[in-house]
């Protein structure tokens, strides 16, 4: 599956975004 960079691009920003609310969730826990 060939992606554009566009599509790339976003799907980097999605995950950033999930792995900055898992630390604050992992730091509210702590």
């Amino acid at each position: 599956m060939k992606m554009s960079q566009d599509e790339r691009q976003a799907l980097l920003d999605l995950f950033k975004d999930l792995r900055v609310a898992d630390v604050r969730d992992g730091m509210d826990w702590n």
